[in-house]
C-alpha cells in the first residue's frame, strides 16, 4: 500500500497479536482433515514467501487437502490489502464444504 494516510488508518485497527502463535503448540492440525486452502503473498516480509511455500510442501507431503494460492504483488496483511480476495477463497472452500 502506498497512500500513507490508509496505511495510518488500517494500522489503528490492529490488536496485539498472541504469543502462543509464536510459541504455542496447535493441538489439532484440521487441514490434515478438512481440505484448506494457503493464500501466499508474494511479497511478505514478516513470514517470508519461501517459508510459507515450505509449509505448504510440508502438509500436502503429510496427506494434507491443502490449496496453494500466491497472490502477486502482495504483501503480508492480505486481509487488509485484497480483502475481497480472501473473501472469494473463505466462500470457495465453504461451497466445496458442502459438497
Amino acid at each position: 500500500m502506498t497512500d500513507q494516510d490508509e496505511v495510518a488508518r488500517l494500522y489503528g485497527f490492529f490488536t496485539r497479536h498472541s504469543s502462543d502463535t509464536y510459541s504455542g503448540k496447535a493441538t489439532y492440525a484440521a487441514w490434515r482433515d478438512i481440505p484448506a486452502v494457503q493464500i501466499i503473498p508474494e511479497k511478505d516480509v514478516v513470514l517470508p514467501t519461501f517459508v510459507q511455500e515450505a509449509v505448504h510442501e510440508r502438509m500436502v507431503a503429510a496427506g494434507g487437502k491443502v490449496r496453494r494460492v500466491l497472490v502477486e504483488g502482495a504483501g503480508h496483511s492480505i486481509n487488509v490489502s485484497r480483502p475481497e480476495l480472501v473473501a472469494e477463497e473463505m466462500i470457495r472452500q465453504a461451497e466445496q464444504g458442502r459438497k
